[in-house]
C-alpha cells in the first residue's frame, strides 16, 4: 500500500495491529480510526485488518469478522422497528458476538433513537464480553465526535479505546 508521507506514523502503528490480529480479537481491543477527510484509507484499513483475521484465523468460529455500514444500519434499525425479523435478529446477534466489528462510518451523523440505542446494546455487550471493535469515522474533533454519539456511546467506544489513530492525508480515491 503506497502510504502518504502525512500518515507513515498512522500506518506503522497499524502495521503492529495487522502484525497481531489474534490477540487484537483475543483481547477485545477497540480501535478508532478517524480523520477530518474522506477518502484517505480508514475503510480501507479496517478492512484489511478484517482481512488479516479471516486468512489466519477463519476456521476458530463462525460468524469471524462482520463489516457493519453504519448509516445502512441505520435503514435497517428503522424499517425493522415493530418488525420481529429474524434477519434482522440475527444481524444484531452477529455484530454482538463475532470476533472482529467493524463500525464503518460510525459518527456519519449525529445518532438518535433507534440506531443510537441499538449500538448502545451492541457495544456494550462486545465491551462486556471483550470482543473486538474497529469504528471508521469523519469528524473534526473529540468534542463532535461525543455530539453524535452521545455521552453514552462516546464513553463505551472512544474512551475504551486502546488505540486512536488519526489520518491526515487528503481524499486518495480517484487519484491513482
Amino acid at each position: 500500500m503506497n502510504v502518504p508521507r502525512q500518515d507513515q506514523k498512522s500506518f506503522e502503528q497499524i502495521n503492529l495491529i495487522l502484525n497481531h490480529t489474534e490477540e487484537f480479537a483475543r483481547k477485545g481491543l477497540c480501535l478508532f480510526l478517524s480523520s477530518t477527510n474522506t477518502g484517505n484509507g480508514k475503510t480501507t484499513v479496517a478492512v484489511k485488518i478484517l482481512k488479516s483475521y479471516i486468512h489466519d484465523f477463519y476456521y476458530l468460529k463462525y460468524p469471524v469478522c462482520y463489516f457493519c455500514y453504519v448509516p445502512e444500519f441505520s435503514q435497517h434499525c428503522t424499517q425493522n422497528k415493530f418488525s420481529s425479523s429474524s434477519r434482522y435478529k440475527e444481524m444484531v446477534n452477529i455484530m454482538k458476538n463475532c470476533e472482529i466489528l467493524v463500525l464503518d462510518d460510525l459518527p456519519y451523523k449525529q445518532l438518535t433513537g433507534d440506531l443510537l440505542e441499538q449500538l448502545i446494546l451492541i457495544v456494550n455487550h462486545r465491551v462486556n464480553n471483550r470482543k473486538s471493535i474497529i469504528c471508521t469515522g469523519n469528524v473534526p474533533d473529540e468534542k463532535e465526535l461525543r455530539s453524535r454519539l452521545g455521552d453514552l456511546l462516546y464513553s463505551r467506544l472512544y474512551t475504551n479505546s486502546r488505540f486512536k489513530i488519526e489520518f491526515f492525508a487528503k481524499d486518495r480515491r480517484g487519484s491513482q
